[in-house]
């Protein structure tokens, strides 16, 4: 009996372990959520992520997402002047999904930069463009030049989204 129970705990720890290891580091998956109209009133307009396919307008928008990096590993505190900027965040365990026309490559203003931190939640303005992809595999389809990164709260997802 005590065997079995030694097998039975050897299965069910590194089981539960990856459970809750996904659980606590999920953060919320910004792609299908819509702008509230309340909230629409900001200058620059804030896009929200289904909008983005297909879409540059040359103007300045906002946009809610997560900090990544996409060309090189970036460790957090790293002072950088641009990110790839995801509506997924992934897990600690899953990574989140680099689709080129679901990413935008953050590039701040002249001389500006901001703290790096992985999975960060972050607001970015700036001008949206077509992004020359010399990888169309990995590379971002979108860049948002002459930017600014803003810090950004969980509850900003419920305050200017919701579900459509």
């Amino acid at each position: 009996m005590a065997v079995l129970a030694m097998i039975a705990a050897s299965v069910t720890v590194p089981i539960l372990g990856t459970i809750a290891v996904q659980s606590l580091t999920l953060k919320p998956d910004l792609y299908d959520l819509a702008v509230r109209t309340d909230a629409q009133s900001s200058n620059p307009p804030i896009m929200d992520w289904s909008d983005l396919a297909g879409k540059t307008c040359d103007c300045r928008v906002r946009m809610l997402g997560y900090m990544m990096d996409y060309q090189r590993p970036i460790p957090d505190g790293i002072s950088v002047s641009n990110f790839a900027f995801v509506s997924d965040a992934g897990t600690l365990l899953i990574p989140a999904p680099r689709v080129p026309e679901e990413t935008v490559d953050v590039r701040l203003r002249a001389g500006g930069v901001t703290r790096f931190k992985s999975r960060q939640l972050v607001w970015a303005e700036g001008v949206l463009t077509a992004c020359y992809v010399s990888n169309r595999g990995t590379d971002p389809s979108y860049c948002l030049t002459d930017a600014v990164a803003l810090g950004a709260e969980p509850g900003d997802i419920s305050r200017f989204f919701r579900k459509p």
